[in-house]
């Protein structure tokens, strides 16, 4: 028998956004996985390590995030959707800008 929680829409429960919550800034998407139904992607930012002189460059993982494929084709559509209306605002912005 399927459990009735399973069958509420995402969409209907409410969603709680606490202050708490830290958001990460990442340079790249270094890699992509598909296991067992799940999209695993590896996030890396570009740091310094001082521990030379001078500094060298390195890539470091800073986030891992794995979701269902159905989360990740949803999101898929829902990131082309918005970097095509923000490439569109941004050429509106070029053509009706003034210089003085």
């Amino acid at each position: 028998m399927a459990d009735k929680a399973s069958k509420v829409s995402t969409q209907t429960l409410p969603l709680i956004d606490p202050p708490s919550v830290h958001d990460i800034y990442v340079d790249e998407a270094t890699g992509f996985y598909s296991r067992n139904g799940t999209l695993r992607i590896t996030f890396s930012t570009i740091r310094a390590n001082h521990e030379n002189n001078p500094a060298t460059m390195q890539r470091v993982v800073v986030n891992r995030l794995v979701m269902p494929l159905s989360t990740a084709e949803a999101m898929l559509r829902n990131l082309v959707e918005i970097v095509e209306r923000s490439k569109a605002q941004a050429t509106s912005n070029l053509s009706t800008r003034t210089v003085q």
